[in-house]
C-alpha cells in the first residue's frame, strides 16, 4: 500500500528520475551516450494482490520519461533504453492472483 512507504523511500524514487534527465543532459554536452534504466512490467500492466502503487508510480514516470527523451535525443547519438523485468512463473508464485 502507499502508505506503507516512508517520505524517503519516495524521495529516492523520485532523485532516480532527477538523475535521469541530469545525466541525459550531460550526455547533450558530450554529443554521445547511452542509458540504461531498470523497470518493471507491474508499470504498464497492475495485477490486483500486489500493492506497489508508489515504485510503479515512479516506475511508469521512469517509462514516459525515458520514451520521451529516446525520441527527443535520437538524432543526437543519445541513445535511451528501459529493462522491463516481468515475473517468472516460479513455485514461489503459485498463489499468483491471476495466471502468469
Amino acid at each position: 500500500m502507499a502508505s506503507d512507504y516512508r517520505r524517503g523511500t519516495f524521495n529516492r524514487y523520485v532523485l532516480i528520475l532527477n538523475r535521469l534527465i541530469f545525466e541525459s543532459k550531460q550526455m547533450l554536452k558530450q554529443k554521445a551516450g547511452n542509458v540504461v534504466s531498470i523497470t518493471a512490467a507491474l508499470a504498464d500492466e497492475p495485477t490486483a494482490g500486489i500493492n506497489a502503487s508508489v515504485s510503479m508510480f515512479t516506475k511508469g514516470g521512469l517509462n514516459a520519461v525515458t520514451r520521451s527523451l529516446a525520441i527527443e535525443y535520437a538524432r543526437k547519438d543519445i541513445r535511451l533504453n528501459a529493462v522491463a523485468f516481468g515475473t517468472v512463473d516460479t513455485p514461489s508464485h503459485k498463489d499468483a492472483p491471476r495466471k502468469l
